[in-house]
């Protein structure tokens, strides 16, 4: 008898080797405050998957962790926290805001400090790498 996989339940966003839960990443933005927004990826393999992410854009974010090896079958979850601004970014500027989630099926043992970013890349003949972009958006908070 076949036990379903309850990990391809998890994400709306299923690809070959981790799932997430997001998309887009939702920032409540606040003056001068530091903005978290968590992501939760899943490895869905029965390998050692590495990750690593990667900013675009011109404002100031820190990502906990920015690479790691996650073990097969299991969850990391990361915190993408928007840095402290004093001023409502525009409109215009979280369009060209992004991050790349780059990812691919490694060795045993490996450390989030092994991670280069050629063996994530599906041109140096990764045959399972995967590349995410994930949007930013920036919702101003009203004041009442």
């Amino acid at each position: 008898m076949e036990v379903p996989n309850l990990f391809m339940q998890i994400s709306a966003y299923p690809w070959e080797l981790l799932e997430f839960d997001l998309l887009e990443l939702n920032f409540p933005f606040e003056i001068n405050k530091k903005i978290p927004c968590s992501l939760q990826l899943t490895n869905v393999t029965d390998d050692y998957v590495a990750f690593d992410i990667e900013m675009m854009g011109i404002l100031r974010y820190c990502i906990e962790p920015e690479k790691r090896v996650v073990p097969p079958r299991s969850k990391c979850n990361v915190m993408v926290t928007l840095q402290p601004h004093e001023r409502v970014p525009h409109a215009m500027v979280c369009k060209d805001e992004l991050f790349i989630l780059r990812c691919a099926a490694v060795s045993e043992g490996l450390t989030a400090e092994d991670i280069s970013e050629d063996m994530l890349n599906k041109k140096s003949g990764k045959e399972e790498a995967d590349k995410v972009t994930l949007k930013v958006v920036i919702l101003p908070i009203t004041v009442d």
